[in-house]
């Protein structure tokens, strides 16, 4: 009865395609998201350079923590989290950049020390507790707004420079599924 069920799975491709969801690469992300109250800064911004290509929604503009490539569970991070009072963090926009090995994600770059502390503080946790290091050599927090190959970067106006605050505190696993949601205090 299994060899009968082996055959027809693979005569559906099935078996292949269980293959590759067990090679897929497991991941988590923690993110920082933006207030509500906030967002309308990054949206604004689309809409007034008439951005094209694949648009961050409202209520998805984040800067990343730590995106994490691993087979090992994120309990012991979300543990951590859950455990701990989670701050609000201030940073400041200061910039356009083409971001990815193509040039094809525009992001506005943030400038905060709290940022840099805090991404210090959770970097250093993972890899006391055996997670792998970054990818990146270094952290450059920003938001993305847009991807879109072949794009040219639009000019900075003094109206876009604002103080924006971070209290909404999410890790999603390799689907991008929620997995952990908190406020700061």
């Amino acid at each position: 009865m299994n060899n009968l069920r082996q055959i027809f799975k693979e005569s559906l491709g099935l078996v292949e395609a269980e293959k590759k969801e067990e090679e897929k690469q497991k991941t988590f992300c923690y993110m920082l998201y933006v207030k509500k109250d906030e967002e309308n800064l990054f949206s604004d911004m689309q809409e007034e350079l008439d951005l094209k290509g694949e648009l961050v929604e409202s209520g998805s503009f984040h800067c990343t923590i730590r995106y994490v490539k691993t087979d090992k569970s994120p309990e012991k991070l979300l543990d951590y989290l859950k455990k701990h009072d989670l701050p609000t963090i201030k940073a400041k926009t200061t910039g356009f950049a083409l971001y990815g090995k193509e040039k094809e994600t525009l992001v506005v770059e943030l400038d905060s020390k709290e940022l840099h502390e805090y991404f210090e503080k959770i970097n250093k946790f993972l890899l006391e507790n055996d997670y792998p290091k970054s990818d990146f050599d270094s952290f450059k927090p920003h938001i993305s707004l847009t991807e879109l190959k072949n794009m040219d970067k639009p000019e900075w106006k003094k109206d876009y420079e604002k103080e924006i605050t971070f209290s909404l505190h999410i890790v999603t696993n390799t689907d991008y599924e929620e997995i952990f949601r908190k406020s700061s205090k």
